[in-house]
């Protein structure tokens, strides 16, 4: 999935039903996941929770074809002062607010034209804007991408396999591509928890470190949240989000660092976690070096 879509329409079933299968056809087989506020059970007050769901999709759709009911207009100025990319859509013929006269907007004559303009003019922008984001998130970490693992294991001071680290679900299997042939793989449908921590190790020394997490996953499509969170536990605290888009590929180990200080002496904890709960994901090993010009 790249992302969710808010739709902002008439609560009103009968018009509601038809717009909705509208927009299932046009968004079917895209990635982007239509969601709509009276779906979503929760005990939060109502417009706290549409403000929510605003704020965490990708994109909104608003059908502003009934200006008399004021709870559209409302849910478009909160996903407006959001900035989010609003895609406005009317029947033709729809009278429009002064305020709004100037905005881009879609017309329909019915319900079909809409999927097809949808289809037309909002699928291919917003895949374009999805795929040039997975991009900058690829070649942000492309440094870490490239690891030099001869001297990454050399400089190591500790070095732990990720099948002799502890879990809270998953499975060793064999992995042709993991340093020992053996890997913890974690499908990450089934929890979402810890799948690798541990060693609780005390660092010989204070000082500046990174741990380096050597990984792979079965997919690396754009999605808007983390996939997984990496984090050092105990002795030390620090923690990175990891997306999936950061994978270069699918299916080949990368290695992603985290820095941190260690200065209690207390035994320390290095952590995956799962996020996104979807795919699989193996860990070959978590390794443990020096942060550059540390002694």
């Amino acid at each position: 999935m790249i992302g969710n879509v808010f739709i902002g329409h008439l609560f009103s079933t009968a018009l509601r039903d038809d717009l909705r299968r509208a927009v299932a056809k046009a968004f079917a087989g895209t990635g982007f996941s239509p969601i709509y506020a009276d779906d979503q059970v929760s005990q939060e007050q109502i417009f706290n929770k549409i403000s929510g769901l605003i704020a965490g999709a990708e994109f909104v759709v608003f059908d502003i074809s009934y200006p008399e009911r004021p709870n559209v207009f409302l849910e478009l100025g909160c996903a407006f002062a959001l900035s989010k990319r609003c895609y406005i859509v009317c029947r033709s013929g729809t009278p429009i607010p002064s305020d709004l006269a100037g905005l881009d907007r879609i017309e329909y004559e019915s319900y079909a034209k809409l999927a097809a303009h949808l289809r037309k003019f909002v699928v291919p922008r917003e895949a374009e804007i999805a795929n040039k984001i997975l991009e900058l998130r690829r070649i942000r970490y492309r440094d870490e991408d490239l690891c030099d693992e001869d001297g990454l294991l050399k400089s190591a001071v500790s070095h732990h396999l990720g099948i002799y680290l502890r879990h809270k679900f998953g499975s060793e299997v064999a992995d042709p591509d993991a340093s020992t042939g053996r890997a913890w793989m974690a499908d990450l449908s089934f929890a979402r928890n810890h799948f690798v921590y541990g060693p609780y190790e005390r660092l010989s020394s204070a000082g500046s470190y990174r741990v380096v997490f050597k990984l792979k996953v079965s997919q690396n499509a754009y999605a808007p949240h983390p996939e997984l969170k990496l984090d050092v536990f105990g002795g030390a605290h620090s923690e990175r989000h990891l997306y999936a888009a950061e994978f270069s590929k699918a299916g080949v180990y990368q290695f992603f660092g985290l820095d941190f200080e260690y200065v209690s002496g207390e035994p320390v904890e290095y952590r995956v976690y799962n996020i996104g709960q979807t795919g699989r994901v193996w860990v070959d090993y978590i390794a443990v070096t020096k942060a550059q010009g540390t002694i």
